[in-house]
């Protein structure tokens, strides 16, 4: 008999998605390759039928189950079990990527700096030029390497707490702005395309030569569509590989 454990009251949805994945993940419903029907589930874990309808959405949005008329809600095993995905949210930031490598991951904060929007900037953010941004330059190593190296800019504005150590700055950022900022990011978009590493990366990530490397640019915005981060990020290769979904809509 399948074990359902409770639901918290915070994020209902994100918390039974999070359940029903670590659920298919550790194989409870491998007999059948399905997952039960929304009435069944939503009595199972006390929640509504609209919860569990949102969280199926979502699991299908992402790849993780295939909804059949007729048939019922299938367990995708092929997206399942991949682990490093470049096209869903990652809680935990860059950690599951360095994780999923099976490497212990670390941040290295290197800067923090007030800057003057340049007009690109301002016009990403709907605000002046030269008004204040702050930036924060941080590389993710994997077992001590290297191997992403990211950059995030959001007016300074939005800072609505005092940073009190050195040691706040490591936190994921999206952690940082909900904490620091009280914004939470609801979606990005991204975009991604190979390069060659320049000195000043070559310099960073502490290497010899010049390799291939992702480059992502990325605008997160908050659930009233306002842009409130804007990063670049530098993905080494060799150490993470990264896997894309595509699918037919």
């Amino acid at each position: 008999m399948i074990k359902y454990p409770k639901v918290s009251d915070e994020l209902l949805s994100v918390k039974v998605k999070k359940i029903l994945f670590k659920m298919m993940k550790d194989g409870e419903f491998d007999k059948t390759g399905r997952l039960p029907s929304e009435a069944e589930i939503a009595d199972k874990l006390s929640v509504s039928r609209t919860v569990i309808r949102d969280v199926y959405r979502l699991l299908e949005t992402e790849g993780y189950i295939i909804r059949r008329r007729g048939i019922g809600t299938l367990i995708n095993y092929n997206v399942l079990y991949i682990k490093e995905r470049l096209d869903v949210d990652h809680v935990d930031e860059f950690y599951n990527l360095v994780r999923e490598s099976n490497n212990t991951p670390e941040t290295r904060f290197l800067e923090y700096c007030e800057l003057a929007a340049t007009p690109e900037l301002a016009e990403r953010f709907n605000i002046e030029p030269g008004d204040l941004l702050i930036c924060l330059k941080r590389v993710i190593t994997a077992d001590g390497i290297p191997v992403i190296y990211c950059e995030n800019y959001f007016p300074k504005v939005f800072l609505c707490k005092k940073i009190s150590s050195e040691n706040d700055f490591k936190r994921p950022i999206f952690e940082f702005m909900e904490h620091y900022c009280n914004m939470r990011i609801h979606h990005e978009i991204a975009n991604i395309k190979p390069i060659l590493l320049s000195k000043k990366m070559i310099s960073i990530f502490n290497i010899e030569n010049t390799e291939p490397a992702l480059k992502l640019q990325e605008i997160s915005y908050n659930i009233e569509q306002q842009p409130i981060l804007y990063s670049y990020e530098f993905h080494r290769s060799g150490i993470l590989e990264h896997t894309l979904l595509r699918k037919r809509i």
